[in-house]
């Protein structure tokens, strides 16, 4: 049976577990090194497997002077993990926007011309609406994210519970390479890359169900 891991208490008293005997080096006997191990885990857990989603709106007026067409993306989202760009306008219509790259196209917006954006482009973070909004509307972004910092012993994962022993045996995997427990090191390092590939695989079919649907903006604005 499964033992899912719901708080950050859970995780640090999991790791005691799986780390075993300390020996006179271990640095891991610093409550601030084991935090900051498991949140490097839990990073790496998410960037190696997209796993975390999430939809950011953001309000858009009628484009008046410069700049009014962009959007930032984020802090939290990957900037290269945007799964797909949404407009909505007054009446909850949605037109999905496709990215064009500005070295194949100009990317010279008409202002003289504004009307519903169908395309975007970027530049670093930026996101350009094309053609600039004639109406006031929505943009929703949808894409990957980064995991929260875990601080308190209550804060829970962002990472779906089934899954949140993989940021405790990146923690382990670093406590055995400190204390030169090679063998243990390689099983656990073993065990934590093979976690990552089921869960990568997990969210790859997840994703591609969820893409097939015909009603998929309805069902994630909702």
């Amino acid at each position: 049976m499964t033992v899912e891991l719901l708080t950050f208490e859970d995780m640090q008293e999991a790791f005691y577990r799986e780390v075993g005997e300390e020996s006179g080096n271990s640095r891991w006997k610093d409550p601030t090194i084991r935090k900051a191990w498991i949140n490097e885990g839990q990073l790496d857990v998410v960037t190696k497997t997209r796993c975390l989603e999430e939809k950011w709106t953001t309000d858009v007026g009628v484009y008046t002077d410069e700049d009014d067409e962009i959007v930032t993306l984020p802090d939290e989202a990957y900037e290269d993990g945007i799964i797909s760009i949404w407009w909505i306008d007054s009446n909850s219509s949605y037109t999905e926007l496709t990215e064009f790259n500005p070295a194949f196209k100009s990317i010279q917006n008409d202002t003289s011309s504004p009307g519903t954006p169908s395309q975007y482009y970027r530049v670093g973070r930026n996101i350009y609406l094309m053609p600039v909004p004639v109406a006031a509307g929505t943009v929703c972004i949808i894409g990957a994210r980064k995991p929260d910092e875990l601080v308190n012993l209550s804060d829970q994962s962002l990472i779906e519970a089934a899954f949140r022993h993989l940021p405790v045996k990146y923690a382990v995997v670093k406590a055995h390479l400190e204390d030169d427990e090679y063998q243990k090191y390689s099983l656990t390092k073993a065990e934590y890359l093979q976690g990552i590939l089921e869960l990568r695989a997990i969210v790859k079919r997840r994703r591609g169900k969820v893409a097939r649907r015909m009603n998929f903006p309805r069902r994630l604005l909702g």
